[in-house]
């Protein structure tokens, strides 16, 4: 026969098993949470190993974009996204753009603690090579790339 656990041990042993994954549930969600809109006047020129490379040049203005250029190529392949070709859409937590084109491709722009990012969605219509592409991570206080360590 198996010794059971007394009552209030086993009560007191759930209590801090609990609090124990509350605690991890909850604690790094400052980490994530959004942060603040974005403003930047921002250029990031870089290439990696493998040949992929971003040059993006990007302002923002309280989550308003004035001006977006930016050119990836993942793959040999080349994608190139224009302010001109997109049209800002209400969106309070980020900086949202839709194509003109193809209305289920979106340009995200956030901000974290960390950094600032640029992001496609759904953007195959317009660049081949889409589902190759990198989010672009800007440093909020300069502009400039942020470095994979980052």
């Amino acid at each position: 026969m198996r010794p059971s656990m007394h009552p209030p041990l086993r009560l007191l042993t759930l209590l801090l098993i609990t609090g124990a994954l509350f605690a991890c549930s909850t604690s790094n969600r400052s980490a994530y949470r959004y942060a603040a809109p974005v403003t930047l006047n921002g250029h990031c020129e870089q290439r990696e190993v493998d040949g992929y490379s971003d040059n993006i040049r990007l302002i923002v203005d309280s989550n308003a974009i004035k001006a977006l250029d930016w050119t990836a190529k993942p793959d040999n392949r080349s994608c190139r996204f224009e302010l001109k070709n997109f049209t800002q859409v209400p969106n309070r937590q980020v900086a949202d753009l839709q194509s003109n084109t193809d209305r289920n491709c979106h340009i995200y722009v956030w901000r974290d603690n960390n950094h600032i990012t640029v992001a496609t969605n759904t953007c195959e219509n317009l660049c081949a090579a889409n589902d190759k592409m990198l989010p672009v991570l800007l440093n909020p206080l300069t502009g400039g790339c942020m470095g994979k360590s980052n």
